[in-house]
């Protein structure tokens, strides 16, 4: 927008002022799914080089290289430290997935499909699933939540195995299903028309 565009052109901003508007640009991406332009990504990577990044701008930073088509090594590698980060504040977003081959993943994740669902902070998930071919059974669960919004949880699917599962919004009058999918024992997942990131 204007405001970055000058500051890029050689314009002069606060220090201060540039950070909070970095930051209220990374929640908008990773919380609202707002985009950004790419200059604020670039800002953002070299401000976690130097250490000098707030949570919320890391994790958004990941997100966005998670979906570009290219990235270099230094920027694979800088992700995977993000999560490393993230796994021992016990948080994990679906994103993460794209960087599971890379050295240094944490163990933890290894081998696990991700599958998250964006909302609203203050509702209530709930997701239902089972394990086939053994599980004709659907277990319920609250769907964990993760940061603002999102919630995620983590499975293994075991050779010969999918997970088949639902995830539903708590309303004041009911559930509600928003998603739906199977997770396959490669970590794809195929989803219905609901879609998984509904809000």
């Amino acid at each position: 927008d204007e405001v970055f565009e000058s500051y890029r052109q050689g314009g002069v901003m606060d220090e201060t002022l540039l950070r909070a508007y970095l930051m209220q640009k990374s929640y908008d991406f990773f919380v609202k799914d707002v985009a950004a332009e790419p200059g604020v990504f670039a800002r953002l990577e070299q401000m976690c080089v130097e250490e000098r990044l707030p949570f919320i701008g890391c994790i958004a930073l990941c997100r966005y290289l998670a979906y570009q088509q290219e990235r270099t090594e230094d920027q694979n590698t800088l992700c995977v430290e993000i999560i490393r980060n993230c796994s021992e504040r016990n948080l994990y977003f679906d994103f993460f997935d794209v960087f599971a081959a890379e050295a240094g993943y944490p163990a933890g994740l290894q081998g696990r499909t991700i599958i998250s669902h964006r909302a609203s902070a203050a509702e209530a998930v709930r997701i239902r699933y089972r394990v086939l071919p053994d599980a004709q059974d659907y277990t319920w669960e609250i769907l964990p939540h993760m940061y603002e919004g999102y919630y995620s949880k983590c499975f293994t699917v075991f050779y010969g195995e999918q997970i088949q599962y639902e995830i539903y919004r708590e309303k004041e009058d009911g559930l509600y299903k928003t998603a739906e999918g199977t997770i396959l024992p490669t970590g794809q997942e195929t989803t219905d028309r609901l879609g998984r990131l509904n809000r």
